[in-house]
């Protein structure tokens, strides 16, 4: 549960103000308002996301094998 560790001033949708501090159990639409990092004791924790991976995870994707950049050189044939 993410905590606070100062006093914040959040307005809601209709802009009522309203005010959470350390001690008061600050509710999910307030977080999502909240961009200020250094007031959380506790910060608050990612949701999963939807996809099922969050962006930090990435698909592992095997190395491609390097292209051939030399040949043999041909021989001459017949004569």
């Amino acid at each position: 549960m993410p905590q606070l560790n100062t006093f914040v001033h959040v307005q809601d949708e209709d802009g009522t103000a309203h005010e959470f501090g350390p001690n008061t159990e600050v509710p999910a639409w307030a977080i999502a308002l909240i961009t200020n990092p250094d007031v959380w004791e506790v910060p608050p924790v990612a949701e999963e996301p939807a996809f099922g991976f969050a962006a930090d995870d990435k698909p592992e994707i095997a190395e491609a094998t390097p292209k051939r950049t030399t040949r043999k050189p041909a021989t001459k044939s017949g004569g």
